[in-house]
């Protein structure tokens, strides 16, 4: 189980799968509160695996694997039915024995157009490098794209991750250059030329999260330029630093890569590959999943034994958890309950929010304090609004789902979780 996402109230889980419990499902598989439903295939072929899902402008997008060594198509979910978005993609000299194919690793909404990130060197007949915008019905290249490789890594420059933050888009992966610079597997795209970050990564970047108005990254890396990392690294504004974790493997064989960060609620969840974590010299045992919240690191209970873990996303009062390529049996689904994290404040509380579930207007109210900020979250945890000192916030124009509300005052910071109807 590689992501999940919430969608016409249903929750689509994707990944490298052909059943799920005891339903036969290529790849993609919705469940809709009480059953799995697989999916209407309108012409798209054999779904060989699943990597990213994305709700954008209404629809759910899926960027998936292609082990042939044809092309490859982004694809459109809408009712419940799944369609190519031409023209597809395509790898000059693939060799799917070493995974040198038509792959697509990521897709995210940039600048209102869809942006994807794969293994491809053409989309139709346009030259686009790694990562290619929609727009005008046709895919279109990020200025030079991207190319090479980070030394002693395999071939493949792998923009396995990407993120939209602050006004920019970023993208994580095993690229040694985007556009003319030397990136070493990060870049960040501004709308209209590439970046470097810092001295970037000794090994391959799979993805990012924003926690506490931070940019942080993950991997298989160990450095960046001098500054010795553990799969985790936080971004200060000119380097990349240690975040006051890392994350390792137990024996010098294992598989060891940390895969995802989201944040949900307060906190910064890490999934991956990884059987230990290191906090300020001192060693935690753990497996697969931690939660950061800035200062302190929670191993969740030791995690989930045996597993790793990629996929995460908020359910039933916590969160619902999937993976299970180190296995390599089977996959799994496993969910953990984080009420106290997220529960609505009790009575007594110095706050008053209310409705809750809301339909137009959350109103907000402190007992005591006139001076306050706001953070809303969506489930996510991506930023949807924030501001200061409101009395009311008009949630009309927002989807219905699961939202948190983040309030500070001088003294206290409190989680509100908001169900908007």
């Amino acid at each position: 189980m590689v992501d999940f996402a919430e969608y016409e109230g249903g929750l689509y889980v994707t990944g490298l799968f052909g059943r799920i419990c005891n339903k036969l499902a290529k790849s993609i598989v919705r469940w809709d509160g009480t059953a799995w439903q697989t999916l209407t295939n309108a012409g798209v072929g054999t779904v060989d695996a699943g990597h990213a899902l994305e709700v954008i402008g209404g629809k759910l997008y899926l960027a998936k694997y292609e082990w042939n060594v044809d092309s490859n198509w982004l694809v459109r979910i809408e009712n419940n039915t799944m369609r190519k978005v031409y023209p597809g993609f395509y790898r000059t000299n693939p060799n799917p024995n070493l995974n040198q194919v038509p792959i697509l690793y990521d897709v995210v909404e940039y600048k209102q157009q869809i942006v994807v990130s794969g293994e491809f060197d053409r989309a139709g007949n346009q030259v686009v490098r790694g990562v290619a915008r929609y727009a005008n019905n046709t895919w279109q290249p990020l200025g030079e794209g991207l190319s090479g490789y980070l030394p002693n890594t395999y071939n493949l420059i792998a923009p396995h991750g990407m993120l939209v933050w602050n006004d920019n888009l970023y993208v994580a992966g095993n690229f040694l250059k985007a556009g003319n610079i030397t990136a070493n597997g990060v870049a960040r795209w501004d709308g209209t030329e590439w970046h470097a970050m810092g001295a970037g990564f000794d090994k391959a970047v799979y993805g990012f999260g924003e926690f506490q108005g931070a940019l942080y990254a993950c991997g298989e890396f160990t450095a960046s330029g001098n500054t010795p990392l553990n799969g985790v690294a936080k971004w200060d504004g000119t380097a990349w630093v240690d975040p006051g974790f890392g994350l390792l493997r137990s024996d010098p064989d294992e598989i060891y890569y940390v895969h995802s960060l989201r944040t949900i609620g307060d906190k910064l969840y890490v999934l991956g590959g990884f059987k230990k974590a290191v906090v300020q010299g001192d060693t935690l045992a753990c497996s697969a999943i931690v939660a950061f919240d800035g200062t302190r690191l929670d191993t969740l209970g030791g995690g989930l034994p045996n597993f790793d873990a990629e996929a995460i996303i908020p359910f039933k009062q916590g969160i619902l958890v999937g993976g299970g390529i180190v296995n390599g049996s089977s996959g799994y689904l496993a969910t953990y309950g984080i009420t106290t994290d997220v529960a609505t404040p009790e009575i007594g509380s110095d706050w008053d929010i209310f409705p809750n579930p809301v339909s137009e207007h959350l109103f907000l109210r402190h007992k005591a304090a006139s001076m306050f900020s706001f953070v809303l979250t969506d489930a996510l945890g991506q930023r949807v609004l924030t501001g200061e000192n409101a009395a009311a916030l008009d949630l009309s124009q927002y989807a219905p789902g699961v939202y948190f509300l983040i309030v500070e005052t001088q003294q206290k910071r409190l989680v509100h979780k908001v169900i908007r109807q």
